[in-house]
């Protein structure tokens, strides 16, 4: 739980948590940091102390403030790892690409960011997607699209369309007139992971087209991953299309 609270609000937490005695006194710590995150968070801190009773709040919230700052501490020392799919051999250790991607979905906190080429929703995926909204976690959603790419064959998932998520698109008249292509492939979670791989967002390329990349643990990749997108929409080189599902 440490990994997804902020230390300001692990230390903010640790203090109200201090002067209790049992889980049962601290449900209405679920809206401290009024964010749903932050609540769902703190949901499952609560059930776990009432799975395991004995320690006191102070020590509960100590251990909190402690894993929050060990986090943030790491997140500054990157560690890579090598993602693949497709076929194996002796020569290659490496997590596979639809494992490693649901693992980090299951893993947000607070935001997702999806860049991708081609966009096909398998079940796993949307299953993952939509836990992950249920919980309070904003998905961003940059795709190609025919709209934007004439030459491009595909559409959004039409299975996407029951995933609340916030829709990015690179606009015809933004790109260079000789014509250019949302090629990217990157997922970052939280700002403090990202995975920047050649696999499409599809069951093809997570499992057996024969793909690799890097997941990328702490460090400053993933916020400037990030950063850059936002810059993007801000100078309205990408464009916002209303909330909700992708277009079909």
């Amino acid at each position: 739980m440490g990994r997804g609270l902020r230390p300001a609000h692990a230390e903010r937490l640790a203090s109200a948590l201090a002067p209790l005695a049992e889980a049962t006194e601290a449900q209405h710590l679920v809206g401290l940091i009024p964010t749903p995150a932050f609540g769902h968070s703190v949901q499952r801190l609560l059930a776990a102390w009432a799975e395991h009773p004995g320690p006191r709040g102070v020590t509960v919230g100590a251990a909190i403030a402690a894993a929050a700052h060990a986090h943030q501490d790491a997140r500054r020392n990157p560690h890579l790892e090598l993602v693949v799919s497709g076929p194996t051999s002796k020569a290659i250790h490496a997590r596979r690409t639809e494992q490693v991607l649901l693992q980090l979905i299951a893993e947000a906190t607070h935001k997702i960011l999806l860049i991708t080429f081609a966009l096909h929703m398998h079940e796993h995926l949307r299953a993952a997607l939509s836990a992950a909204t249920a919980r309070g976690v904003i998905v961003t959603v940059l795709a190609e699209d025919p709209d934007d790419n004439a030459s491009f064959s595909g559409a959004p998932a039409k299975s996407l369309s029951d995933v609340f998520v916030n829709r990015l698109r690179w606009p015809t008249d933004q790109r260079p007139p000789s014509g250019a292509a949302l090629h990217a492939k990157v997922v970052v979670i939280d700002e403090d992971m990202a995975l920047i791989t050649s696999a499409n967002l599809t069951k093809r390329a997570a499992s057996d087209n024969l793909e690799a990349g890097l997941l990328v643990r702490g460090g400053d990749i993933p916020p400037r991953l990030v950063g850059h997108i936002d810059q993007l929409v801000q100078q309205k080189i990408l464009r916002k299309a209303p909330l909700g599902s992708l277009p079909t």
